[in-house]
């Protein structure tokens, strides 16, 4: 008989053999036989990349063949029976993983690709989808749905998470104009942002009280930086204290609405 193992994904065929001896029956397994394969993963960080192997490793029968680099990949010769490249975007630029894009093209690249990358917005995946990625994968996926994913991808299909695309669907106001500092126009959301390292507080920690990703707060920090003409935080919070009572909300009332709601 056939038994599907759904936890290790494998088809095993196994016998039953009937003794005489004591009159009893003894099940024998006769074979297993695997139906995942191996995947290629391109990650810089060492750790991310020891804990992908052990994770995917534990949960699957693929194998994992992790380089530092696509260069590195390309040099080893390893994978030649791969079925999934697996691309980490994480703590690289967006110039840098678009780069390896060209590399692997000019080099006549034929695995699907996927995409490992800690930013789920619909910008970053309708990107990647352009570029001929096949799969999404955010770091904050169950190692399980990472597996399965990979799975979808090998077998023909594309894979990108639900909820970015449900969150996609949900109309979004343009954002309004809050504030003016100097000649610097603010959104709602850079205000709220502006107030938080006024205050000196850290990346992580006005992700958590604006219910951002941390990500997102980088970004904010970066436009508000190149509006202001700062060099660094500090900076930024000199200035915002110089211009703060000059400082005209076009809407007070909302805008302090806003802002204590976040």
């Amino acid at each position: 008989m056939y038994v599907l193992n759904g936890s290790r994904s494998t088809i095993q065929k196994a016998a039953l053999q009937t003794h005489d001896n004591s009159d009893s029956e003894t099940a024998i397994e006769i074979n297993s036989v695997a139906v995942d394969g191996t995947i290629i993963l391109i990650e810089p960080r060492h750790f991310i990349r020891e804990c992908f192997v052990k994770g995917v490793e534990s949960f699957s029968t693929f194998k994992v063949s992790a380089h530092a680099t696509v260069e590195d990949w390309m040099s080893s010769g390893a994978g030649k029976s791969a079925v999934v490249l697996m691309l980490s975007g994480g703590g690289r630029s967006r110039q840098d993983v678009l780069s390896d894009f060209d590399i692997l093209a000019k080099a006549g690249n034929l695995l699907p690709i996927m995409v490992l990358a800690e930013q789920d917005n619909i910008e970053c995946i309708l990107e990647m989808l352009g570029k001929g990625v096949r799969g999404y994968v955010p770091l904050n996926l169950p190692i399980r749905v990472a597996v399965e994913a990979i799975r979808l991808v090998k077998a023909g299909g594309t894979y990108v998470p639900a909820h970015s695309l449900v969150a996609a669907r949900t109309p979004v106001k343009p954002p309004s104009l809050a504030l003016h500092v100097g000649d610097a126009i603010f959104t709602h959301r850079q205000a709220a942002v502006l107030d938080a390292l006024r205050s000196g507080k850290a990346n992580k920690v006005i992700a958590y009280e604006l219910s951002m990703q941390e990500s997102t707060v980088k970004v904010h920090v970066r436009n508000i930086m190149r509006k202001l003409k700062a060099k660094n935080r500090t900076e930024v919070a000199v200035l915002i204290n110089a211009f703060r009572h000059d400082a005209r909300p076009h809407a007070p009332s909302e805008w302090n609405r806003d802002v204590h709601a976040m």
